[in-house]
């Protein structure tokens, strides 16, 4: 069998030699479009001189962190937790990490603009924490290689790795049925986001299916001081206080407990607190808490593989990725 060489994988591609050398020396200074056709057109002529690189280790894995007021996504355990998964699992498949931070604010559409047309090619993860419907049509429009993480759109036909808010939020409901508390509320998140929505769905399913109702929705700010500000404001105004109480969030349940603690109440023998995330607060809080384990780094893993998958194919369905909890008892 004759030799591949690169004057016919540049035929074949339709670019100058110099770029196939570029592209199967995994050199920089051609494109990305041009990458993929040239190693394209290089396994199609069976071109064997030595392992050729995928697309996935010669293109950056980009990672867009979406703000749209930064009350969830901030520096915290739990996305930075994210974010070293991604990163270890770019470093396993060879490939560099590119992090832009997007903030939707007044004047600021133009630096949109510009991360939505830049290398649309190379696809990106998009973490859609504190995105809605339409936020990511914009990027599913620009973007062709698109991998939403954690947001979850049931009517948008985009590639999604989310977690299992509703049945996280359901089990950690019925471990405090369990314990036969029979007055139980909801410490709600004052910011309304996906994540959040599912969980108040599954802890309303699960008090429905016990035959009882929340005693108490007390609306707190997704932070620490937020959350405890808006706690003391809630005890301070003489709000009732059921038996146990279940939290969006291991921030909002911390921030609670530390108000409640404040006001002489004691948790968990008068009031049990159960939170969500499992991040180190939930451990290191006096008394510690229970909460739902979110599996941060497999859902990154998940992210970047099947980012993988969608540059080196053009076809295939979407896929719908749930990745579910696991309910840690503590105290």
């Amino acid at each position: 069998m004759a030799k591949v060489t690169f004057k016919e994988i540049a035929k074949q591609a339709g670019v100058s030699p110099s770029a196939v050398s570029i592209a199967l020396n995994n050199q920089q200074g051609i494109s990305d479009g041009t990458r993929a056709r040239v190693l394209a057109a290089a396994r199609e002529l069976g071109y064997v001189r030595k392992p050729l690189p995928t697309l996935a280790q010669v293109i950056p894995v980009r990672l867009v962190c979406y703000q749209k007021h930064s009350l969830v996504v901030e520096q915290t355990p739990f996305f930075d937790a994210l974010f070293d998964g991604i990163q270890k699992s770019c470093r396993r498949m060879g490939a560099a990490l590119q992090i832009y931070y997007v903030q939707e604010r007044d004047g600021n559409e133009e630096e949109i603009q510009r991360q939505l047309n830049l290398h649309p090619e190379q696809g990106a993860i998009l973490l859609a924490t504190e995105m809605n419907e339409a936020d990511v049509r914009r990027w599913m429009d620009k973007v062709p290689k698109l991998v939403v993480l954690d947001s979850y759109f049931g009517t948008l036909k985009v590639d999604t790795v989310a977690i299992d808010n509703e049945e996280g939020a359901y089990e950690a409901t019925r471990f405090l049925i369990d314990k036969s508390y029979e007055t139980i509320g909801h410490l709600k998140s004052a910011v309304d986001i996906n994540n959040f929505r599912e969980r108040e769905r599954g802890f309303v399913r699960c008090m429905g299916e016990a035959g009882l109702q929340s005693r108490a929705d007390i609306s707190l700010e997704s932070t620490l001081h937020g959350a405890k500000r808006d706690m003391e404001a809630y005890l301070n105004a003489g709000g009732t206080l059921p038996r146990a109480l279940f939290a969006d969030n291991d921030i909002i349940a911390l921030g609670a407990i530390r108000a409640m603690q404040e006001k002489g109440i004691d948790v968990p023998g008068q009031v049990e607190v159960v939170g969500f995330d499992n991040l180190p607060y939930s451990q290191l809080a006096s008394p510690p808490f229970s909460s739902c384990c979110v599996f941060k780094h497999q859902m990154a893993r998940i992210a970047v593989g099947r980012l993988a998958q969608l540059r080196e194919t053009r076809t295939g369905a979407h896929q719908k990725i749930r990745v579910a909890t696991e309910l840690v008892a503590r105290g």
